[in-house]
């Protein structure tokens, strides 16, 4: 894509990688264990990093919607995120309910400013993109996690994981576990398929309190996971930034 694109803009006269076979790719199916989410989330700091993965197991966005994330597409009054089309993977508006801790990790959020003092609109980062220490972080945070298990005499690490297994974590807990209904979980990942084509053109259904509601029993879910006592009516306040 890159060759081609300095082709259309005069940069080179052909496309050196034109020939090369393309890598194959397999679907990932990394489903993170209870224990192991609960390890990460250990490990988490508060920093800005720390705060966009608890917002990602939280809400179950993607990590550049999170990390990119604007104070202009936050509602705090309605616990409510919304993305415009340019800044979601299938170009149509995306609402990302807020349960309650997850809201009030963003209320905790302090708003950076610009070197001049004026306010800056994004919620993590300074760069045009938002949050760019992606690598060097997840990084840090697999050292942390490899530490804690050598101190409780853990001879193997955690598998590999990335980012994006928490989407499937969550999309898999809310249909296996939490009952919730299939097109639910799928606006709440944001996407379109269930309302694409003729259906789309009729069925304009934002499933809002559907969705707020499947992720409240998400939030009260995960936080029985994070105290270690799965079935137990966790308190969802835990879950909270110790900012």
């Amino acid at each position: 894509m890159l060759f081609s694109w300095c082709i259309r803009e005069g940069l080179l006269d052909n496309n050196p990688a034109a020939w090369t076979e393309r890598r194959e790719e397999a679907a990932r199916k990394r489903l993170l264990t209870g224990e192991e989410l609960r390890e990460i989330w250990a490990a988490l700091r508060d920093d800005a990093y720390g705060t966009i993965v608890r917002l990602l197991i939280l809400t179950g966005a993607r990590r550049e919607e999170i990390g990119a994330l604007r104070w202009s597409e936050v509602g705090l009054d309605e616990s409510l995120i919304t993305l415009p089309p340019e800044r979601t993977k299938n170009k149509h508006e995306y609402e990302i309910v807020l349960s309650p801790p997850a809201l009030a990790i963003l209320k905790s959020r302090t708003r950076l400013v610009w070197p001049d003092g004026s306010a800056c609109d994004l919620v993590f980062g300074r760069g045009a993109r938002g949050f760019s220490g992606w690598v060097g972080s997840k990084a840090d945070l697999d050292g942390r996690i490899s530490e804690a298990r050598k101190a409780t005499a853990e001879t193997t690490g955690m598998p590999a994981w990335v980012l994006h297994d928490f989407r499937r974590l969550v999309s898999t807990t809310l249909h296996d576990q939490l009952g919730v209904a299939p097109h639910i979980v799928e606006s709440i990942l944001g996407h379109i398929g269930h309302q694409a084509g003729t259906a789309g053109r009729y069925n304009l259904a934002l499933y809002r309190e559907e969705k707020r509601r499947a992720l409240e029993r998400w939030s009260v879910h995960l936080a029985a996971i994070i105290s270690g006592k799965p079935g137990a009516k966790a308190r969802i306040v835990r879950l909270q930034s110790r900012t």
